[in-house]
C-alpha cells in the first residue's frame, strides 16, 4: 500500500506556510487511510487565513492538525452534538451531500466556538491508541518465542495507555476476503474484545505459550488512563469520524484495564530503559516494543523525515549497545510506509527483517516471512 510522505520538520511550527503544509499533508494521509471527511476539512483549513490562526493556538509541541480536528470532533461527540457539522460529521447526512457540506458547516462551527476550541485544545496532547494495533503485536511475539529460549520480557516504551500490556487477554481473528483464515485466544479464554485483522496474504504465526513469559512491563512520560471519562472522550476524538469500530475497542477496553491494572509506569525511557534491560534475569531475554514511539523517545516527534527517523534510530541503538546482551526489539513505525520490524541488537551488531507491512490503523496486514539468509536469528 502506498502511504503519503512523511511531513517535514517545521522550526516555526506556527508559522501560517508551514501550518498549511502540514493540513494538506493530513489531507492526503486521511484520504489514504479511510476519513474522506478529515481529508476535506484538512483542506478546508490549508485554504482559509482564519482557520489557521484557529490552529494555531494549539499547544506547543503538538501536531496542530491533530488537535484541532480532534478538539473539534469532541465538542461535537458532547455538548454540540445536534448542530449541522455533527450531522455531517456523524454520518446523519445523506452521503450524497456529506461531503459537500463539511467545509461550510466547519467554518462556520469553528468561527462560532473558537475560544472554546482553544480551551478544549489546551493542555491536551495528541497521543493516538488503537487496540487493534496488537494484531501485528502478537504475530511477532509469535515469531520471537518460536526462535528463541528463555523467558521474554515485553518492556512497551511509550506505553501510552497500555493496551500493548493487555496483548494476552484479547480475542485475535484474521481473515482475508472475509474468509477466517485463523483465531487466538492467547489466555484461553474470551477476556477482552474481539479484534478482527483483515490480512493481505498469508496467515502470520499465531500460537504463543503463555508461560514463556514475564509480566509485561510499560512506560510512558505520559501516560493515558483510558479509565477517567474525559480522557476516554479525547482519545476516542483523535480518531478518524469513519472508524467508529476504533471508538468502541476503546470502550471496550476498559473494564479489561480497572481489572489488569495497565496503565504505564511514568517514567523518562531514556533515564530508565538501560535500568529495566538490566533487571531482566540473565536466562530472560528482553523484548522492547517500540510502537509508534521511537520519535516520542529519541528524536523530535513533529519531525518525521527520514533523516529525523535514522537519527534516532541511531541513539536509540547506542543504548542498547551497551545493554552487554541480546536484546530484541518489535518495532511499528513507518517512515514510507508503516510496518512491523524484528531486530536484534547484541553487542553493537544489529540484524533484523521486515516482518509486516501494515498500515496506520494496523488492518489490512501483510505477513513478511522470513527467508532464508535474511532472519535475524540466522
Amino acid at each position: 500500500m502506498h502511504h503519503p510522505p512523511a511531513p517535514a520538520a517545521h522550526p516555526a511550527d506556527r508559522d501560517p506556510d508551514a501550518l498549511a503544509w502540514d493540513f494538506r499533508h493530513l489531507s492526503v494521509r486521511a484520504e489514504v487511510e479511510g476519513s474522506p471527511l478529515h481529508a476535506v476539512l484538512a483542506r478546508t483549513v490549508a485554504a482559509s487565513p482564519s482557520l489557521l490562526r484557529l490552529a494555531a493556538t494549539a499547544p506547543a509541541g503538538q501536531w496542530a492538525p491533530q488537535m484541532l480536528l480532534a478538539a473539534v470532533h469532541l465538542l461535537l461527540r458532547g455538548p454540540y452534538r445536534d448542530d449541522p457539522l455533527a450531522r455531517v460529521h456523524d454520518g446523519r447526512t445523506r452521503p450524497a451531500d456529506r461531503l459537500g457540506d463539511a467545509a461550510g458547516h466547519f467554518a462556520r462551527f469553528c468561527g462560532e466556538h473558537g475560544e472554546e476550541i482553544t480551551a478544549t485544545m489546551t493542555g491536551r496532547r495528541a497521543q493516538t491508541n488503537d487496540p487493534l494495533r496488537a494484531a501485528a503485536l502478537l504475530p511477532a511475539l509469535a515469531e520471537i518465542a518460536a526462535r528463541t529460549t528463555g523467558r521474554l520480557h515485553l518492556i512497551d516504551v511509550g506505553s501510552g495507555a497500555g493496551l500493548h500490556l493487555l496483548w494476552p487477554h484479547y480475542h485475535y481473528r484474521y481473515r482475508r476476503e472475509g474468509l477466517v483464515l485463523g483465531e487466538h485466544l492467547p489466555s484461553g479464554a474470551a477476556d477482552g474484545p474481539l479484534l478482527v485483522c483483515d490480512l493481505r496474504g498469508e496467515l502470520p504465526p499465531l500460537e504463543v505459550d503463555l508461560d514463556r513469559f514475564a509480566a509485561p512491563i510499560g512506560i510512558d512520560r505520559d501516560p493515558v488512563d483510558l479509565t477517567d471519562p474525559d480522557t476516554l472522550a479525547w482519545t476516542q476524538a483523535l480518531s478518524w469520524p469513519e472508524h467508529g469500530r476504533q471508538r468502541e475497542l476503546l470502550e471496550q477496553v476498559v473494564p479489561l484495564a480497572r481489572r489488569h491494572r495497565c496503565l504505564p509506569d511514568r517514567a523518562d525511557a531514556v533515564a530508565v530503559l538501560p535500568d529495566l534491560i538490566a533487571d531482566v534475569p540473565e536466562d530472560g531475554v528482553p523484548v522492547l516494543l517500540m510502537s509508534w514511539s521511537l520519535l516520542q523517545v529519541y528524536g523530535d516527534p513533529r519531525d518525521t523525515s527520514p533523516g529525523s527517523y535514522a537519527a534516532a534510530r541511531t541513539r536509540f541503538a547506542e543504548v542498547l549497545r551497551h545493554a552487554g546482551r541480546r536484546v530484541l526489539v518489535i518495532g511499528i513505525d513507518h517512515v514510507h510506509e508503516p510496518d512491523v520490524r524484528i531486530h536484534v541488537h547484541h553487542g553493537g551488531l544489529v540484524r533484523g527483517r521486515k516482518a509486516a507491512l501494515t498500515s496506520l490503523r494496523t488492518s489490512p496486514l501483510r505477513w513478511v516471512p522470513g527467508r532464508e539468509g535474511q532472519s535475524p536469528w540466522n
